[in-house]
């Protein structure tokens, strides 16, 4: 007969243990959730940051690469109207020469 009384003893002294120790490390479990939840907020504030640093590095490429082909059409344009300033300059040479031979006479 003492066995049971033995084990009902024990269980109330366990839970009375259990609760006096929820009682005590509350504040602390408590501070804990909090702390977790602060983590997930920062954890998706990091991967928002993340998200728009690789969008803007991609625009920034793709508008270095816009900047790269408009230099490089603008540039085959000037060498390709070379001759024609050639063509240009030889005409205002020979415009000279004649503006100096109707002067001279």
């Amino acid at each position: 007969m003492q066995r049971p009384t033995h084990l009902r003893e024990k269980k109330k002294i366990l839970e009375q243990e259990k609760i006096y120790l929820g009682h005590k490390y509350e504040s602390e479990i408590k501070r804990l959730d909090q702390v977790q939840e602060r983590c997930k907020i920062a954890e998706k504030q990091v991967t928002r940051a993340t998200d728009i640093a690789d969008i803007k590095h991609e625009l920034m490429k793709r508008m270095l690469l816009k900047r790269k082909r408009v230099r490089c059409r603008s540039s085959y344009w000037q060498w390709k109207d070379w001759p024609k300033l050639r063509g240009l300059r030889g005409i205002l040479e020979v415009c000279q020469g004649k503006k100096e031979t109707w002067m001279m006479s």
